[in-house]
């Protein structure tokens, strides 16, 4: 028959290595270095993913978890109240 539709880990990989090869062509080496550690942590919410379903996008998944790091830094140095 036809193809299968690839699995999430295989969408989020794709979507994490295509935003890493964005990501080397930013002049701002402060902003490349912290976008290239918040891709970094998308495994870890797919992890969470798994346990409520998959969402719509694969790209959800990273972009909230380059969210949800941001946020974290911002908590530890002070900057927003928890």
């Amino acid at each position: 028959m036809g193809r299968t539709a690839p699995t999430l880990r295989a969408s989020i990989d794709y979507e994490v290595l295509r935003l890493h090869r964005l990501v080397r062509h930013i002049r701002d080496k402060e902003l490349r270095e912290a976008l290239k550690d918040a891709l970094s942590h998308a495994d870890e919410l797919h992890d969470a993913y798994l346990t409520c379903g998959p969402p719509n996008d694969p790209m959800e998944v990273v972009l909230l978890s380059m969210i949800a790091e941001i946020y974290r830094r911002l908590r530890s140095c002070g900057c927003v109240e928890s």
